[in-house]
């Protein structure tokens, strides 16, 4: 099968969790990503209605060119971070993890295309931080830059957010936060009808670029003299008000 059409076979509208009713400029995305210290959450929605698709076709370019490329000395390229949080969107790039993340970088650079970025410590006078105040935290700090941003420029809300499926409790946790945070937001605004839902089946390629965000956030974290290209480039995507924390302490933000 060529590379396009590899693409949209995992294009958001192939899936039967996706109504009919819906078109991809309608789906915004939310991907996480967690260490025992801190969870990132990335929310990611379209600025132009071709915004999905346009990742599809660039990701089944790169496929192109890898697969019509010089076979490569190992029978099988390396598994890298990248491969774990998205290994259909990072299969081309898998065999070099500098090269990958810098071409990554750049695929996403392209894309029409937003983020908001949250940051939750879990660490609270040496407890944990209990999941629902760490859910709503996440959601609150994302929805907030959302809902700005779009009232600022006077556009329509995506209709859903879609994230990774979860264990049955765990979705009922998820959605009670969201609700709770959006309701406080947006009761007349842009977002007030505004779902959560989530994806049971693995990841098309949107859900993989946040989940893909949030891990090389929370890389940068951790190692925050180290270069990452790709958290460069989603803070050229994020909208003004959206929080990021740029030291592991937490105590120096980039709005």
């Amino acid at each position: 099968m060529p590379g396009h059409a590899k693409a949209e076979a995992v294009a958001v509208t192939t899936s039967k969790q996706v109504a009919s009713d819906l078109r991809p400029e309608h789906l915004a995305f939310a991907g996480e990503a967690r260490t025992h210290a801190r969870s990132v959450l990335v929310l990611c929605w379209p600025t132009l209605p071709s915004a999905w698709s346009a990742l599809a076709r660039t990701a089944a370019s790169l496929s192109d060119v890898r697969s019509g490329a010089a076979p490569l000395r190992e029978a099988r390229p390396p598994v890298s971070w990248m491969q774990d949080v998205a290994p259909l969107l990072s299969r081309p790039v898998a065999h070099d993890l500098v090269a990958g993340e810098s071409t990554l970088a750049t695929l996403i650079r392209r894309l029409p295309i937003r983020m908001a970025v949250a940051v939750a410590e879990h660490e609270v006078s040496s407890r944990d931080l209990p999941e629902p105040v760490r859910c709503r935290e996440l959601f609150a700090a994302c929805l907030a830059a959302y809902d700005a941003h779009l009232r600022a420029d006077h556009q329509a809300a995506a209709r859903v957010v879609m994230v990774q499926g979860k264990d049955p409790a765990q979705e009922i946790l998820y959605r009670a936060s969201y609700q709770e945070v959006r309701a406080r937001l947006a009761t007349s605004g842009p977002m007030s009808s505004m779902e959560l839902r989530f994806w049971a089946d693995p990841p098309p390629l949107p859900l993989e670029l946040v989940q893909l965000a949030a891990a090389a956030v929370i890389r940068h974290l951790q190692d925050p003299e180290r270069p990452h290209p790709l958290v460069e480039t989603i803070l050229g995507q994020t909208v003004p008000l959206s929080r990021f924390y740029e030291s592991p302490t937490g105590r120096k933000k980039r709005r």
